[in-house]
C-alpha cells in the first residue's frame, strides 16, 4: 500500500514530463557519486557531478 502512495506521488510530481514512473526512476540511477582520495594522506570526499538535464528537472520536482 505505501508503495502504492508513493507511485501516486511521484507520477502526479511528473505529470509534466512525457515519463512512466519507471522511466523516471531508470533515469535518476544514472547518478552516482565519486570518492576522491588525497594521495599520500587520509583524507577523502564524496563528488557528486552535475546530473543531465533531465535528470535536474526530475529532481527539482
Amino acid at each position: 500500500m505505501f508503495a502504492y502512495m508513493i507511485i501516486r506521488r511521484i507520477r502526479k510530481a511528473w505529470e509534466d514530463f512525457d515519463l512512466a514512473v519507471e522511466g523516471g526512476v531508470k533515469q535518476l540511477a544514472t547518478v552516482y557519486s565519486m570518492e576522491v582520495k588525497v594521495k599520500g594522506q587520509n583524507a577523502r570526499c564524496l563528488k557528486i557531478p552535475r546530473p543531465r538535464k533531465q535528470s535536474r528537472k526530475l529532481l527539482l520536482v
